[in-house]
């Protein structure tokens, strides 16, 4: 509180005080005495009011606020406006895969077909044969897997039809090749390893043996079951060579045999082990011409060219090089001369 005095008068009032017997200061403003037409005290508050010449007025004392402020004179309504007022929370409706394994089959043999989607409500199993169009709506999503046996020959088409709860659709096809079973000798014991595939060399290259040009071609290998792909030398003198080219961490055997499914006892070279594919050890070298250090094949005999991930029959059929349920690779053919 400040002091006020005049004349010797000594008023206490808050933003008061005397500088000199003859001045007075309210709120920091000196106002000489001669000037002072009367002085007045609020006994309330204590406020001083102070008129001079001329009617101006001094108080003490803060103005009366604003009885009602406004703590946010400018809000914003809407300071992240949504340009979609009914988002769609789940994304859009995709397929990610859809695959036959394999999708090269012989009559009789089982495929798998796996899938993965997003966002979608239900998928249903449409087209390829009677087996797969059963499942109709019993799908799984967002991933499954179903296991369906080849009863019909030709390219067979089987898709995946998807929908959203908003009515947007997605069709995945999956083609597997069927072929009748080619004709197995009589006198070929059964393998020690399972069977995945048994099919013909023109099936699964597209073209006769020995081919006309490199090739090669991806194929799944079930991780304890073999494939086998039967040809016939005719009378095609030459040689070449057959490896794996690795997509996955996973050691391949290829073996040439007159029966299939057959890794072991062999003729020499008939057989390798392939983790890389590229050293001169691990290549599958063959000839109908006699050249050294070759798997020797003789003219207008049938034979088969078998993969598998499996490490050791003898020990084990089920041992294998391969720790998913199936692993790829692809078949690569090459012929030298």
């Amino acid at each position: 509180m400040r002091g006020l005095s005049k004349l010797g008068i000594c008023l206490l009032s808050a933003g008061v005080s005397s500088v000199a017997l003859a001045d007075l200061i309210i709120d920091g403003q000196a106002i000489p005495s001669e000037d002072i037409t009367s002085i007045a005290v609020d006994p309330e508050n204590g406020d001083v009011t102070v008129t001079t010449v001329g009617g101006w007025v001094f108080e003490t004392g803060d103005p009366d606020p604003d009885p009602d402020p406004d703590p946010d004179p400018d809000p914003d309504p809407d300071p992240d406006p949504d340009p979609d007022p009914d988002p769609d929370p789940d994304g859009e409706l995709n397929i990610v895969s859809f695959t036959a394994n394999p999708s090269n089959a012989e009559l009789g043999d089982t495929v798998t077909f796996s899938w993965s989607v997003e966002n979608a409500d239900f998928c249903k199993a449409k087209r390829g044969n009677a087996a797969w169009e059963a499942l109709e709506d019993t799908l799984s999503v967002p991933t499954g897997s179903a296991q369906i046996v080849m009863d019909e020959l030709g390219s067979i088409e089987f898709r995946l039809n998807c929908q959203k709860s908003d009515g947007s659709k997605k069709v995945w096809p999956a083609m597997v090749h069927v072929t009748d079973s080619p004709q197995v000798n009589e006198n070929c014991p059964d393998p020690i390893i399972a069977k995945q595939l048994h099919s013909t060399w023109k099936n699964f290259f597209g073209d006769d043996w020995p081919l006309s040009a490199d090739s090669e071609v991806f194929t799944y290998v079930d991780r304890t079951k073999y494939q086998a792909y039967s040809f016939n030398t005719g009378d095609y003198i030459g040689n070449g060579n057959v490896t794996t080219v690795p997509t996955e961490d996973a050691i391949r055997r290829v073996a040439i045999s007159e029966c299939p499914g057959i890794f072991s006892e062999l003729p020499a070279n008939c057989s390798r082990v392939q983790w890389d594919g590229a050293g001169a050890n691990q290549i599958l070298y063959w000839s109908t011409d006699g050249t050294n250090g070759t798997c020797q094949l003789d003219a207008n005999k049938k034979y088969y060219l078998n993969v598998t991930m499996v490490k050791d029959e003898t020990v084990s059929p089920t041992d294998s090089y391969c720790t998913n349920g199936s692993c790829s690779t692809k078949v690569r053919s090459t012929v030298t001369d």
